[in-house]
């Protein structure tokens, strides 16, 4: 194979979803960092949504992996997701090089809320995701949660 055949990768062209970071400290704990993972945008239906679960999943892992936080906050207020089994994939980011397991807390939004509580409860269900203990519809909650389990 010569180098002039090989195919050029974009790792921003495979999924239509926007990942952004933003960092803030621990109540009682300054010097232990919060990071906040904000998805946006589209996730595909079904199973053309695993690449955009994938891109999610290793987007994040990069920012927990480059701002090494206390806590995780995935903020999906603006993912619209219908249905698609690889975005569970995005619970455990952050935790591949950690010994312990990283408190973190998932924000819902109005275009992903009743997917996900499907995701959790069954295809038929109706019952809410935020039944969950770590799964929130409000940022302060999700804040508080992780700030708690970490000081």
């Amino acid at each position: 194979m010569k180098e002039s055949q090989l195919e050029s990768l974009d790792p921003e062209s495979v999924s239509n979803v926007t990942v952004s970071f933003k960092k803030g400290p621990a109540t009682n704990e300054p010097y232990r960092g919060i990071l906040v993972i904000a998805f946006k945008g589209e996730y595909r239906i079904g199973s053309q949504g695993n690449p955009d679960a994938n891109y999610m999943h290793a987007k994040g892992d990069f920012g927990a992996d480059l701002y090494h936080p206390s806590g995780i906050i995935l903020d999906l207020r603006e993912l619209d997701y219908k249905w698609g089994d690889e975005l569970d994939y995005i619970w455990m980011i952050g935790n591949k090089h950690s010994r312990r397991e990283i408190p973190r807390a998932v924000i819902l939004g109005a275009d992903c809320r009743e997917a996900i509580g499907t995701l959790f409860h069954g295809v038929n269900s109706t019952t809410p995701a935020t039944t969950e203990e770590w799964i929130f519809d409000s940022f302060d909650e999700a804040w508080k949660y992780v700030d708690d389990k970490i000081s």
